[in-house]
């Protein structure tokens, strides 16, 4: 099975090692990257950390293509949790507090869970 993770800033290698040593870990998602996963044939992908700023992040379309192209694809925590709670009803699984709080809350701004990083 391949799996990769997309995260680095919520949270570091090291971490996601322990629970999936076997998974490819790279930083924060952009547009485009799903059709690489899906030419590259991976099983499943999680979605935590993304880029919105530098580049364009990667669109609910994106995902919905991955999906139906056999991805499972889990997000949590930053812009995995907000893909997450946007589409969940089209089968992506969303994990976690940020998630839930996305999900269910009146108040949710999307600009909660952006972060600032450089390379």
């Amino acid at each position: 099975m391949k799996i990769k993770v997309y995260a680095q800033l919520s949270i570091d290698e090291k971490q996601i090692r322990r629970y999936l040593r076997k998974a490819i870990v790279c930083g924060p998602i952009k547009r485009g990257d799903i059709y690489n996963d899906i030419n590259h044939r991976f099983n499943s992908i999680a979605i935590i950390d993304g880029r919105f700023d530098q580049t364009l992040a990667v669109s609910p379309s994106e995902i919905q293509d991955g999906i139906r192209s056999g991805l499972r694809i889990y997000g949590s925590s930053s812009m995995g949790a907000l893909r997450a709670a946007e589409l969940n009803s089209f089968g992506m699984i969303g994990v976690g507090k940020i998630f839930d709080y996305i999900k269910n809350s009146l108040l949710f701004r999307d600009d909660f869970v952006g972060q600032v990083f450089s390379e």
